[in-house]
């Protein structure tokens, strides 16, 4: 069967869509580990959908003007993290630009009030990392085409949240890469009980991995 499966290897750098999520699985991720929880087949047909869906709807925002070229998907770097967002507006009804987000997700992601909350760790960070104070989270239902947006506008209490998690990750690494061991599970969101691709990791085949690796 074809797979949709995208493989990376190791990265200079922690990814700014994985902030405030499990340290453990980010590390490994970092160091280009294989998932000891590998996503379902379906699981990542759905992702892969999801992103051909982000990617039309964000070459459409190009084609209208909406979107400016220069920062598609232009890296920015801020502390141990890195990422690219899907762009900038500078129509933001003339107040300025934005850091733009869009999130092809299920309906029942779409119809809820509130923002998931490792969509907003991550879109804070852009808006910091680019030094642009407003952004704009579009979800967009895959099913039935359901959407909504939300503008938000960087508060100090997110500034020094995102700081702190930063600067926890860099002490993690530093200790991950003297000792080459995993850190424990730390999930802050319901759906990594599941789906965190670190799960049942045996402490001593991942020792063996890494000291391989040193």
């Amino acid at each position: 069967a074809a797979s949709f499966q995208r493989r990376e290897g190791a990265h200079e750098t922690f990814w700014g869509s994985g902030l405030r999520m499990c340290p453990r699985m980010q590390i490994a991720q970092r160091m280009g580990l294989p998932p000891t929880n590998p996503t379902s087949q379906h699981a990542q047909f759905k992702m892969y959908v999801g992103r051909v869906l982000g990617a039309q709807i964000q070459r459409d925002l190009e084609a209208v003007g909406y979107l400016d070229p220069a920062w598609t998907e232009k890296r920015l770097t801020l502390g141990c993290y890195s990422g690219k967002p899907d762009g900038v507006t500078h129509r933001l009804n003339g107040a300025g630009s934005a850091i733009v987000e869009i999130k092809p997700a299920d309906d029942r992601a779409v119809t809820k009030d509130d923002l998931p909350e490792h969509y907003q760790w991550q879109l804070y960070w852009y808006m910091m990392a680019a030094a642009i104070p407003t952004g704009i989270l579009f979800m967009i239902g895959k099913n039935q085409g359901l959407a909504k947006h939300r503008v938000v506008q960087l508060t100090p209490e997110w500034e020094q949240a995102i700081t702190k998690e930063m600067a926890t990750m860099a002490g993690l690494w530093e200790v991950c890469q003297a000792n080459h061991t995993l850190p424990g599970h730390a999930h802050r969101f319901g759906w990594e009980d599941k789906w965190c691709k670190m799960l049942d990791t045996e402490a001593s085949a991942v020792r063996e991995e890494l000291t391989e690796d040193a």
